[in-house]
């Protein structure tokens, strides 16, 4: 499918839990948090039906590029796109939406197994996710520094 061609992923996979609907969508002050985790938890399940029925119908998803998830299979095949498992670390409640600390882990195929982390920044509304949006991470100074140099190995500009 073409939505999941153009993403170049870092979230998802498979493991966890068949578990309870537990964390499925609801009303209360920690409702994205219980979204967020149940998207989570369905992708690392690798219930990607599930993990579509958190997404609402038209929703942005921003990676490279801004695409909107037209139906629940957009839905099905972005979530399912996705090469890594992940561990929600923190999430932080901001105006309007919500910020998710992700730890990376090694996915269904063997891929991520380098780890890592990433942010998503999540708008939800009515218990669905209207809008996924991954921030770039910021490049330590010194790595920076190397690439804008031009400077390769330990050797560092003054």
């Amino acid at each position: 499918m073409a939505v999941a061609a153009a993403l170049l992923a870092v979230l998802g996979g498979c493991g966890g839990s068949d578990g309870d609907r537990a964390d499925e969508p609801g009303p209360g002050p920690q409702g994205d948090e219980r979204v967020i985790r149940g998207w989570n938890d369905a992708v690392n399940a690798g219930d990607f039906d599930r993990a579509a029925d958190y997404f609402e119908a038209r929703a942005i998803v921003e990676q490279q590029v801004e695409i909107r998830l037209e139906t629940h299979d957009d839905a099905e095949a972005f979530s399912r796109s996705l090469p890594c498992r992940a561990e929600v670390t923190d999430v932080d409640r901001e105006k309007g939406s919500s910020l998710a600390a992700f730890r990376l882990l090694e996915g269904r195929d063997g891929e991520c197994t380098e780890g890592g982390v990433a942010r998503v920044r999540f708008v939800i509304r009515d218990g669905k996710i209207r809008e996924w949006r991954q921030l770039p991470e910021a490049r330590p100074r010194r790595a920076a520094n190397r690439a804008r140099h031009g400077v390769a190995g330990p050797f560092e500009p003054v």
